[in-house]
């Protein structure tokens, strides 16, 4: 049974999520007459910028409400390297009303790991590590009453092992299409 933390914090990230979900593009718009092809191992090389999850429109320094707290998206990258390794890198900057004239400003990064295989087109990506890194250190408490290394538990279990997506590439665009969410990539 996942206790009242564990069930606090998913909705927390659901609503950050979303947050990064509202917002409109200019010209992150695909083509449909532009060829598309499956992605290989080669294409995946280099860092990427999320565009898009779920078909919404990722924005650069997105901000966003949540209760009393301002939230800035101010890092969401991927970085797939030669030896089959990806890192997938968020980062938010959290301001709290602690009383009516004071506010304090603390960091939220996620930083996940792993490695990844490419087979025909699909690009399996299999999580071996989430690092959580709060500033102050004992935000995650303050926040969720969780320590970092309780939240980088139950993320790790919440990944489930392997996720398989169907990758195809136009131009510099990534799209890694999975059972439950699609991801748009934008080569750096």
């Amino acid at each position: 049974m996942r206790n009242k933390n564990y069930t606090l914090l998913i909705l927390l990230c659901g609503l950050i999520l979303s947050g990064l979900l509202i917002g409109c593009g200019g010209d992150d718009e695909e083509s449909p007459d532009e060829e598309q092809f499956e992605v290989t191992a080669e294409d995946l090389l280099g860092s990427w910028e999320v565009v898009s999850i779920d078909g919404e429109i990722f924005q650069e320094s997105l901000a966003f409400s949540y209760g009393e707290k301002e939230i800035t998206v101010t890092q969401n990258s991927f970085v797939f390297t030669a030896n089959n390794s990806w890192f997938w890198n968020v980062s938010w900057q959290i301001l709290i009303p602690l009383d009516a004239e004071t506010v304090q400003q603390f960091t939220l990064t996620r930083e996940l790991n792993g490695t990844y295989t490419v087979s025909g087109s699909t690009v399996s990506l299999i999580l071996d590590r989430a690092d959580i890194i709060y500033d102050p250190k004992d935000l995650g408490e303050l926040l969720h009453g969780q320590t970092e290394e309780e939240l980088e538990e139950a993320i790790i279990l919440d990944f489930g092992g392997i996720q398989n997506y169907a990758g195809t590439i136009r131009k510099n665009r990534l799209t890694l299409q999975g059972n439950s969410e699609k991801l748009v990539l934008r080569k750096l």
